[in-house]
């Protein structure tokens, strides 16, 4: 595209004769005024119809490391090159704050460089459509929980402490209708473990998965507490429960199945809940105020609150955690059951991994249970048909959405395109001041936008080395999503106008920077071959269309972005 571009510049190029022009020095200058310079430079050798409506100027900045002396210059351009994100995967397991589902497992894709673990809850919200601000992400591990609270923490940190510390996993749960009623100024976030009985005289009980986190109101009397537990223990009850009821198990209250479960087993409880204890030999429990004493059975009181036992509590780092102990449970409750509802799975082998896509997995049982929202399941398979030809060639129709597919905003690669890069040895230069070749940082902006814009989306690996501008893969397949009306850029490039009216009207210059599509190029296939259509829009109808070789048909506007979008062409409203 650049190559006809220029073609085209060149013969309805206004200059015929090219002077010889020297660029001028930016020292001392203001950066709008150091541009008109640049762009009159310019527009000595090059002055077109084609320079009048897709060029602008990008401002280039490097910085020495040793001295700090930065360097500045306004290059022209005709198509901006975008870079995709680098992204990696992160396993996230994702849940009801009142355990009645089992969590799901599903792997998020991010930028180490860019993303915050905000960006990582908004992309769980997406894949489980949720509203993000219902989501709490969570450490866990199998004797603690760390809420994480800080949004803004950079999720290359967050992976480093998931790294170091084996056994942990990043959780996000979403706040239950019942939790979400907990007034702000009475919640406690506290903790549940859970233990299996086992034939073994020195340790008699095995800890199962994970910690959970559990929310709790203080004003709750410790018999509203015992509720609470059981309610996110009832699943793994209804899995094995040998006992026929007057009505169906289901359709008992938790408050109507506790008092089943307790006077079925009376004296042989199904499980004990004990509160964890702070006591060892020079400590005295915070609870029983006895040393030694292995922890406390919670007692299930009407006359008592929560307040009362966090009142004991004198370590503000203490947390109220609670471990469950299943007594005299079953072995045939926990076939199923636990292994879905409790037990951490652990990372696939490597043979796995080429299975799994960016979204939550499930089973066949999974498929059938019903989601969070009621709807079904989040993972549905997908197939992208191709239309048949009369020929019997297959079209190439452009790859449609499904929730499994990676997902990455244009402003993203626009962001991306102007984070600061650190040049690689082959690339060094040359500061004037120092009088040597550093590996200075190089920073990339927009500063002047054209009326026409067109981007290039880098899917193909141009260079051997690894940087922000290039990826391993042969090409990036991943979906591009961007908007189709209403593109606004005020906030990427340093000035909204174009060259023209910034050299007219100065510093001043005020524009809108909102842009339409109005076509794309669609890339398939590989490095080394593929297939190209295009999309473009009818200005006076408003009605899209696919140009596939010989062939056209009117499209949906769905169908324009998609996964094989390789050039965005946008015009200025």
């Amino acid at each position: 595209m650049g190559y006809l571009l220029d073609i085209i510049h060149e013969d309805v190029n206004r200059v015929k004769d090219k002077p010889y022009v020297e660029m001028p020095e930016g020292e001392g200058k203001k950066f709008h005024e150091y541009a008109i310079e640049c762009w009159d430079a310019y527009l000595r050798r090059n002055n077109s119809i084609l320079t009048d409506n897709f060029f602008g100027q990008f401002k280039s900045q490097i910085t020495c490391p040793k001295c700090k002396h930065t360097s500045v210059t306004f290059d022209s351009f005709s198509i901006c090159s975008l870079p995709i994100p680098n992204q990696t995967q992160l396993e996230v397991f994702f849940g009801l704050s009142d355990n009645i589902v089992k969590p799901t497992r599903m792997l998020v894709k991010y930028d180490e460089k860019v993303d915050k673990l905000g960006d990582i809850r908004t992309r769980v919200a997406e894949m489980t459509q949720v509203h993000p601000d219902s989501l709490y992400g969570f450490i866990a591990s199998k004797t603690s929980v760390q809420i994480l609270e800080n949004l803004a923490q950079p999720v290359s940190a967050l992976v480093k402490e998931l790294t170091k510390n084996p056994g942990t996993c990043l959780f996000f749960y979403q706040t239950s209708e019942s939790d979400a009623n907990i007034y702000e100024d009475t919640f406690y976030l506290g903790e549940l473990r859970f233990f299996k009985k086992i034939n073994d005289q020195k340790d008699p009980y095995r800890q199962l998965g994970l910690a959970r986190p559990i929310y709790i109101d203080k004003e709750w009397t410790l018999y509203d507490l015992h509720i609470a537990i059981f309610k996110r223990i009832r699943p793994l009850i209804e899995a094995g429960y040998p006992f026929r009821t007057k009505y169906p198990v289901e359709e008992l209250s938790d408050k109507q199945f506790f008092h089943e479960v307790a006077n079925r087993y009376g004296k042989k409880p199904f499980y004990r809940v004990d509160l964890l204890t702070n006591s060892n030999e020079k400590a005295n429990c915070y609870f029983c105020d006895k040393r030694n004493c292995g922890n406390c059975e919670l007692e299930n009181r009407k006359d008592m609150r929560v307040s009362d036992l966090l009142h004991y509590i004198k370590d503000p780092k203490f947390v109220l955690t609670f471990q469950i102990y299943f007594v005299t449970t079953p072995d045939y409750a926990f076939i199923d059951a636990l292994k879905e509802f409790l037990h951490y799975k652990p990372p696939p082998k490597k043979e796995e991994k080429k299975e799994l896509q960016n979204g939550p997995t499930q089973t066949n049982k999974d498929k059938e249970q019903k989601d969070v929202n009621g709807k079904n399941g989040p993972v549905e398979e997908s197939k992208v048909p191709n239309e048949e030809k009369k020929d019997g060639e297959k079209s190439q129709e452009p790859p449609k959405e499904t929730k499994d597919t990676p997902v990455i905003a244009l402003e993203s690669c626009l962001e991306y395109f102007s984070e600061p890069e650190k040049l690689e040895d082959d690339n060094e230069w040359y500061c004037r001041i120092c009088k040597e070749h550093q590996k200075a940082t190089k920073q990339l902006n927009i500063f002047t936008l054209p009326n026409t814009l067109i981007f290039h989306l880098k899917r193909f690996k141009t260079a051997a080395n690894q940087s922000r501008w290039t990826r391993s893969e042969s090409k990036i397949s991943d979906l591009i999503k961007f908007p189709l009306t209403g593109l606004d850029l005020s906030k990427v490039a340093l000035n909204a106008v174009s060259p023209k009216e910034l050299k007219e009207q100065g510093a001043d210059a005020k524009t809108e920077a909102k842009y339409n599509l109005y076509a794309v190029i669609n890339h398939y296939g590989t490095l080394n071959s593929g297939h190209y259509t295009a999309f473009a829009k009818n200005h006076i109808t408003g009605k899209w269309y696919l140009y596939d070789d010989s062939k056209v048909r009117e499209a949906e506007e769905q169908e324009v972005v998609s996964n094989a979008a390789y050039l965005l062409f946008y015009q200025r409203q």
